[in-house]
């Protein structure tokens, strides 16, 4: 397998985002590319995101579609269909991976498999500023 496409879905917070961008930022495995899902943030919210994605270290896409409620399975799949990977990972915008997540998910890709994260909240100081933090702690694997 080549090129990972990592999904993130977001809406209309970007402190979050920041910190979970900087964690795919910080990935050991750099055979990848990011695609914001963004599922109708506020202009504002949506300039403050899209300038962040500029520090990127990999290939980066922001696809974002009109705030009309909750559509965050209509906006996964037009990143999907903007994706160029063979393996796709969906995480929320609250996310927080560690070093290794991709890496991971590497070792473990296999055709017919499913692969689930666990995760837990932190609210230590260094997230102080959030009032919840998803990080994403340990990968399994089931079969389909």
């Amino acid at each position: 397998m080549n090129l990972i496409s990592v999904i993130v879905t977001t809406y209309n917070w970007p402190a979050a985002l920041e910190l979970c961008l900087d964690s795919l930022f910080a990935q050991r495995d750099p055979a990848f590319e990011i695609i914001i899902a963004d599922d109708g943030s506020t202009p504002v919210n949506q300039a403050q995101a899209q300038a962040y994605c500029a520090k990127s270290p990999v290939p980066i896409q922001y696809v974002h579609h009109d705030d009309h409620g909750f559509r965050a399975g209509t906006i996964r799949n037009k990143a999907v269909a903007s994706s160029q990977g063979e393996y796709l990972l969906f995480i929320d915008g609250d996310c927080v991976l560690g070093p290794d997540f991709i890496a991971r998910h590497r070792q473990l890709a296999e055709s017919g498999y499913f692969v689930p994260g666990n995760w837990h909240q932190n609210r230590g100081k260094y997230y102080k500023r959030l009032w919840k933090l998803i990080i994403i702690t340990s990968i399994t694997c089931s079969k389909q």
